[in-house]
C-alpha cells in the first residue's frame, strides 16, 4: 500500500505542470538515445580491438609491456616499456619503437592495405623464425607480413582502444543513472539535484567535445605511426575504424549539445518553481527552508558520489587486473583491499549520512563525517602509487571520475558539517510534518506561512499549538473535532507558522 501511494506521489509529481513532463519525457529519450549511440561505438571499439588483440597475441608481445607516447604531430616518439618510466630508476624501462623524426624514412615499403572488415574470415598466424613476423591472411589471395617492430607499435592503439570500450560502458551507465536523478529531481521538487543535472550534462557535453577533437587527432596520430609510406607497419587498417567512429561520434556530440539547451531551459523553468517552495504540505518559515536547501545538495552529492566513486574505482581495479599494470604493480593486494573496503562502506555510508542527517542523529552523523574523511584520505594517498598516477596522467578519463569524485567527497563532508550545524532548529519536525501530511494525502500547501509576519522560534518546544477543523455528518446536530497535532511540529507560543489553515469539510454518511 505504501508503495502504491509512493508510485501515484511520483506520478502525482511528474504530471504536475507540462514542464515537469516535459523534462520527464526529455530524460527518459535523451537517455535512450544516448544509451544507443555508446552502443554503436562500443560495437566499433570492440570490432577494432579484437582485431588488433589477435596480432599482439601472436606476435607473443610479454604481457607486462605497456607504450608510452611522447611528442607532436611530426614529431612523435613511441617506446614500449617493460615497467613505468618515472625517471629515478637505475635502468630506465622503456625502448624506443619508432621515432617519426627519425625513422620516417627507415624503410621504402608503401602503404599496404588490409580490409579485414569486408572479409568473410580473417586468420593471424605466426611465423616461427627469428624476427618474429606476424602473417596477416584472409580468403582473399595473399598474405601480408608484420615485422615484430610492427606489431609493438600496434600495441599502443590495442591499449587506447581498451580504454575507450571502459569509457563506452561507463557513458551508458551514466545516461541511465542520470535519467534517475531526474526522476528523484521532479519528484522532490528538489532545486540541487536539478543543478546537478544541468552541471552533469555540460560535463558530458564538454567530454564529447573534447571526444571528437580526440578522436582527429587519434586519427592523425595513428596515420603517422601506422600508415604512412616509411613507418614499420605501413599498413592502413584504420581508415576504416575512424569512418564508422567519427560521423557517430559527431552525431553525439550534436546530440549533447542539443540536450545540454533543452535541459537549461527546462531547469530554468523547474527552478523558478521549486526556488520558492521546499515543502510541499507543510508551508516553510525561510530559514527550515534554507537548512532543507543544504539536506538536498547533500543528498544530491551522496547520490552522485554512486555513480562517479563506484564508476572510478571499476576502472582503476579493471586496468589494474586487466592491463600491463598487473604484472608490473607490485602492490596489487593493498590496491585491492582499498577498492574492496571502500565498496563494502560506500553504501552504507551513504545511507547512514541521509539517515543520520535527516533524523539529526548526532552520533551517526559524526561517524558519518568520519568515514568521509578516511575516503578522503585513503584515495588522496594513492596518489603516492606510481602506476595509479601514471594511469590517471595517461588516461584523461579516469582522471576526470578520480577529481570528480574526490570534490564531492569534500563538498558531502562540507554540507554535513553545515546540516549538523543547524541540528534542533526545527528541520527534522518539518520532515517529519511534510511526510505524515503527505501520507495522509493532504494536498499541496494545506497550510500557508505568511512571511510578512513576525517569524517564529522554537525557543519552547513543549508549547504545542493545533488546530481542529469541522466534520460534519448526516444527522447535522453535531461537530466532531479532529486532532492534528500529531502531525504538526511542535512550536512556540511566540508565533505560528501557519497562519491560515484549508481544511477540507468531509461529510460522512
Amino acid at each position: 500500500m505504501e508503495f502504491k501511494t509512493w508510485c501515484a506521489s511520483v506520478y502525482s509529481r511528474i504530471t504536475l505542470t507540462r514542464f515537469t513532463t516535459l523534462f520527464f519525457v526529455f530524460s527518459l529519450l535523451h537517455c535512450l538515445t544516448q544509451g544507443i549511440i555508446q552502443s554503436f561505438l562500443y560495437s566499433i571499439d570492440h570490432d577494432q580491438r579484437s582485431f588488433l588483440n589477435a596480432v599482439v597475441s601472436a606476435g607473443t608481445i610479454p604481457a607486462q609491456n605497456t607504450t608510452f607516447l611522447e611528442g607532436d604531430s611530426g614529431s612523435l616518439h613511441l617506446q614500449i616499456c617493460s615497467d613505468i618510466p618515472y625517471g629515478h630508476q637505475a635502468t630506465y624501462p622503456c625502448t624506443t619503437v619508432f621515432n617519426s623524426t627519425i625513422d620516417a624514412n627507415s624503410n621504402n615499403q608503401s602503404t599496404r592495405v588490409f580490409d579485414w572488415h569486408s572479409s568473410p574470415s580473417v586468420t593471424v598466424s605466426p611465423v616461427i623464425d627469428s624476427k618474429g613476423n606476424v602473417i596477416l591472411q584472409s580468403s582473399a589471395p595473399g598474405a601480408i607480413f608484420l615485422s615484430r617492430q610492427c606489431v609493438q607499435t600496434l600495441v599502443h592503439p590495442q591499449q587506447r582502444l581498451t580504454n575507450f570500450q571502459r569509457e563506452d560502458i561507463t557513458f551508458v551507465a551514466l545516461q541511465f543513472w542520470l535519467f534517475g536523478i531526474s526522476v528523484f529531481a521532479v519528484a522532490n521538487d528538489s532545486v540541487p539535484h536539478i543543478l546537478t543535472v544541468v552541471i552533469t550534462r555540460i560535463l558530458v557535453t564538454a567530454w564529447s567535445i573534447y571526444a571528437v577533437w580526440r578522436a582527429k587527432y587519434d586519427e592523425a596520430t595513428f596515420t603517422e605511426l601506422f600508415t604512412s609510406p616509411g613507418t614499420p607497419c605501413s599498413l592502413d587498417v584504420f581508415t576504416p575504424y575512424f569512418a564508422k567512429r567519427l560521423p557517430i561520434q559527431i552525431a553525439d556530440m550534436v546530440l549533447a549539445v542539443v540536450a545540454l539547451f533543452i535541459a537549461v531551459y527546462l531547469s530554468i523553468v523547474l527552478l523558478k518553481t521549486y526556488s520558492s517552495q521546499a515543502f510541499k504540505c507543510v508551508g516553510a518559515p525561510p530559514h527550515i527552508q534554507r537548512i532543507n536547501k543544504f539536506f538536498l545538495a547533500l543528498l544530491a552529492c551522496l547520490q552522485l558520489e554512486v555513480f562517479i566513486l563506484v564508476a572510478g574505482m571499476s576502472m582503476w581495479i579493471d586496468v589494474l587486473l586487466n592491463t600491463a599494470i598487473a604484472k608490473i604493480s607490485a602492490h596489487t593486494p593493498e590496491y585491492i583491499a582499498v577498492f574492496i573496503t571502500s565498496a563494502v562502506l560506500l553504501l552504507p555510508w551513504i545511507i547512514m549520512g541521509w539517515y543520520a542527517i535527516k533524523r539529526e542523529k548526532k552520533v551517526f552523523t559524526i561517524a558519518f563525517l568520519v568515514i568521509g574523511l578516511i575516503f578522503i584520505i585513503g584515495w588522496s594517498v594513492m596518489f603516492y602509487s606510481i602506476v595509479y598516477k601514471w594511469t590517471f596522467t595517461q588516461w584523461p578519463f579516469l582522471g576526470c571520475f578520480t577529481v570528480s569524485s574526490l570534490v564531492l567527497l569534500t563538498a558531502s563532508m562540507l554540507l554535513g558539517g553545515i546540516c549538523r550545524l543547524n541540528f534542533g532548529k526545527g528541520h527534522a519536525e518539518y520532515l517529519y510534518a511534510e511526510a505524515t501530511l503527505a501520507s495522509q494525502n493532504f494536498t499541496k500547501e494545506v497550510f500557508t506561512h505568511n512571511e510578512k509576519e513576525e517569524p517564529f522560534d522554537l525557543i519552547e518546544p513543549g508549547k504545542v499549538y493545533y488546530v481542529q477543523t469541522r466534520e460534519t455528518s448526516s444527522d447535522a446536530d453535531a461537530a466532531s473535532p479532529m486532532d492534528v497535532r500529531a502531525y504538526l511540529p511542535q512550536l512556540s507560543k511566540s508565533a505560528a507558522p501557519f497562519d491560515s489553515v484549508q481544511m477540507p469539510e468531509r461529510s460522512y454518511v
